[in-house]
């Protein structure tokens, strides 16, 4: 993946699928997670990938 195609990715990721995160699979299973956890995983993802974008976006400058 170029660089480009991986800074679309993870604003997708950003805008899309960390506000989706629920329950989490794993290989070993289902992770059910309570919606307190829930919400504190989605803040924690959103907060990875904004400064994944934010490495991604700096090094493509």
């Amino acid at each position: 993946m170029d660089d480009t195609e991986s800074i679309d990715a993870t604003r997708y990721a950003l805008a899309k699928q960390s506000t989706a995160i629920g329950d989490i699979q794993t290989s070993y299973g289902l992770l059910m997670l309570t919606e307190t956890e829930a919400v504190e995983v989605r803040a924690f993802v959103s907060q990875l990938l904004a400064q994944r974008l934010e490495r991604l976006e700096s090094a493509s400058n």
